[in-house]
């Protein structure tokens, strides 16, 4: 039962709150009658299965990333949601090998929350930060981003960053 209260909290993008919700835990209970409600998790625990299967799916998409046919490409963007509080988020671009074929490929790697100024070189420092974890920063090829000026500093600084390396 926990994994479908995940998949339906990520994929319907619900309030984990709503697991508190008096008539949504009278629901469940009815639809499954020899369930009681200590069964059924309050939303801390489920903020930890949340964080737990992103953990587990991690791993597949950087397995995915190491095994790209060539380079990996990225578009990033920056921007704020209702409460004005920033986020990054970096979308990785591939080639797979599948059965034979090839398929063009795309997953979210990183939804940051980025709440220092967005500076160029601060944003080269965490673009870098969030490739290392994703374990992608030697088969990087291309950026595609919003031509404003904090972007363009920060490819240049994240070349730099990546050439102190080598």
């Amino acid at each position: 039962m926990h994994e479908f209260l995940v998949k339906f909290i990520v994929v319907d993008d619900q309030s984990l709150n709503v697991i508190e919700c008096p008539e949504f835990r009278h629901l469940i209970l009815f639809l499954c009658q020899d369930l009681h409600d200590t069964d059924i998790p309050r939303h801390m625990k489920l903020h930890e299965l949340i964080l737990e299967a992103w953990q587990k799916y991690f791993k597949v998409i950087k397995r995915e990333l190491v095994n790209a046919a060539g380079k990996v490409s990225f578009t990033c963007g920056i921007w704020s949601d209702d409460s004005y509080c920033p986020f990054l988020a970096i979308t990785a671009h591939w080639i797979a090998v599948e059965g034979g074929s090839l398929r063009m490929k795309a997953l979210l790697i990183a939804f940051h929350y980025f709440p220092t100024l967005h500076t160029g070189k601060a944003l080269a420092q965490t673009i870098l930060e969030l490739l290392d974890q994703a374990e992608v920063t030697l088969k990087i090829g291309h950026f595609t981003m919003d031509n404003v000026a904090n972007n363009i500093v920060a490819m240049r600084e994240l070349a730099k960053l990546l050439e102190e390396r080598k």
